[in-house]
């Protein structure tokens, strides 16, 4: 068991901590899953664990390929009587803006 530390506060009471104070320190990151100006932050992490290269959860952001149809396409397999080619246009957009 390590040393007690005691720390002041401002009331001048002291807390006295059975565990070492841990130290902290402020770290950059890369963060690969974004794709715009905010792909370096930073935050802090304790000092005994190593350097981080990347986002931590940066592995799960997965991205997938929204199909392209052509108009043929369209007319034999997507026409539908409640939808408009606007509408289907629109929804496929909003499927790649969002990453859905």
């Amino acid at each position: 068991m390590g040393k007690q530390q005691h720390i002041v506060t401002p009331s001048k009471k002291t807390i006295k901590h059975s565990q070492p104070i841990q130290k902290w320190h402020h770290v950059s990151i890369r963060n690969s899953a974004r794709k715009d100006a905010i792909s370096k932050v930073k935050h802090w992490e304790k000092q005994q664990q190593q350097e981080t290269q990347d986002y931590a959860f940066a592995s799960l952001n997965k991205t997938i390929s929204i199909i392209q149809y052509t108009p043929e396409e369209y007319d034999r397999i997507l026409q539908n009587k409640e939808w408009t080619r606007q509408q289907t246009d629109e929804l496929f957009d909003l499927c790649k803006q969002f990453d859905l």
